[in-house]
């Protein structure tokens, strides 16, 4: 049995005001019932062109495939549509978020603290934190499987970024091991998980803006209560690290706290290295 998880990102972009890693962690037959239960719902006849592909920045715009004849109401409804089929399957979600202003106003010690466990930008802070969910999850539920996990391809520099940090969990972390050798890179349209993975990060990213840059929402879909609950999930089996999550870190990383959240370092392992 393969074990997967497909993740996304948004927020990437300069600017953004969150930075948000998101996805699903699920066995090789969960992805499968997921996959065609997806395109299905995108080959529905009574929308008014075919959907080759779901993403959620432009089906919440109106942009994109989601351009006229599209109407308000044939966007909602696909969304969903598809939400229902993210929640009727028996996915793992999994994903953290940064804001970047924030983490941007640290002390130059604290980065420094951060630089030398490579969580020195958002983007790695916000990996490293997804890597620690998808080890300690693929443990606890398939603790005898490797665990593969798959990127979108849009970006050449975060892709490339991706790769070193994934090498650098798999040989320095405990557990590290039970991850596949390389990470996978998938585009969007040849990938139904990889929508998927879009449409929960980009969710995880309106639901955090709204609690911290209210007057700066771009348009967002009304969320179901369930689909709620699984973004609340997220956040809070991820975290959510805006400037007090921050220091709270720091300080447990500055005493050593054994307790800290996340993986080991192997014994043996300079941090530097890793």
């Amino acid at each position: 049995m393969s074990v997967l998880a497909y993740v996304d990102d948004s927020g990437t972009h300069e600017g953004a005001k969150i930075l948000a890693l998101c996805g699903f962690l699920a066995d090789a037959n969960v992805w499968e019932g997921l996959d065609e239960a997806w395109k299905g719902v995108l080959a529905k006849p009574e929308w008014p062109t075919r959907v080759t592909e779901f993403h959620s920045f432009d089906c919440v715009h109106g942009e994109g495939e989601f351009g006229p004849p599209w109407t308000y109401a044939l966007r909602l409804a696909l969304y969903g549509d598809l939400v229902n089929v993210l929640l009727g399957h028996n996915l793992r979600a999994i994903g953290s978020a940064v804001v970047p202003l924030h983490f941007c106003s640290i002390s130059i010690e604290d980065l420094e603290i951060l630089k030398s466990e490579r969580m020195g930008t958002p983007l790695e802070f916000t990996f490293h934190l997804l890597m620690q969910q998808i080890i300690h999850r693929g443990y606890e539920y398939w603790p005898a499987e490797e665990v593969g996990v798959v990127f979108d391809n849009s970006n050449r520099e975060v892709e490339t970024i991706f790769r070193e940090l994934y090498v650098a969990y798999r040989d320095n972390f405990e557990l590290g091991e039970m991850l596949m050798r390389s990470p996978g890179f998938l585009s969007g349209k040849d990938s139904t998980p990889l929508q998927a993975a879009d449409l929960l990060a980009y969710g995880t990213y309106q639901v955090t803006a709204e609690n911290y840059f209210p007057a700066d929402l771009e348009p967002s879909f009304p969320v179901i209560p369930p689909f709620m609950r699984m973004l609340e999930g997220v956040a809070h089996g991820g975290g959510i690290y805006d400037g007090g999550a921050l220091g709270r870190l720091l300080n447990r990383i500055r005493s050593g706290d054994p307790a800290l959240i996340g993986n080991k370092r192997k014994s043996g392992i300079n941090k530097a290295s890793g």
